[in-house]
């Protein structure tokens, strides 16, 4: 652990930070990234999940949606579902990659780049990071345009 108590292949980054990083179907990593993960869904990612499936909000939400409510939860929490193929991979990942890609969730559009918040009391610290995880090769790809964070 660094930086806060957080994991190694985790770090911070700020406004004006600049990164490099490329994903594609050639690369020997694609789509590990839509593996084993516990992808938490917003409202917004469940509304863009309906225009992709056409499917109705009950529909949508027995077929790809879990839905999490702890004893002290105002809200419930929403996870999309994963197969059960032994990489606990994402329903919509194929050999061609993410068959939803111009409707995918807020994580997915991000990656590799997160968000995270703290709260104490009344203060709200947001904090966004860098996840260069081990199985992902995109830093090592040369792209055209740096990624500059805003």
């Amino acid at each position: 652990m660094r930086e806060g108590n957080l994991p190694e292949h985790i770090s911070r980054i700020n406004p004006g930070d600049v990164f490099s990083f490329l994903c594609h179907k050639n690369i020997s990593c694609f789509t590990h990234c839509c593996r084993e993960l516990e992808l938490a869904l917003t409202p917004y990612d469940v509304l863009r999940l309906r225009s992709a499936t056409g499917l109705s909000s009950s529909e949508l939400h027995k077929r790809y949606i879990i839905e999490e409510y702890g004893p002290e939860d105002i809200f419930p929490s929403f996870f999309l579902t994963m197969v059960d193929d032994g990489q606990a991979s994402c329903v919509f990942v194929n050999a061609e990659g993410c068959s939803i890609y111009k409707h995918r969730p807020g994580a997915c559009r991000t990656y590799p780049m997160g968000r995270g918040t703290t709260r104490k009391e009344d203060d709200v610290n947001e904090q966004f990071v860098l996840l260069q995880e081990p199985h992902c090769h995109g830093f090592k790809e040369k792209s055209d345009k740096p990624q500059i964070v805003t």
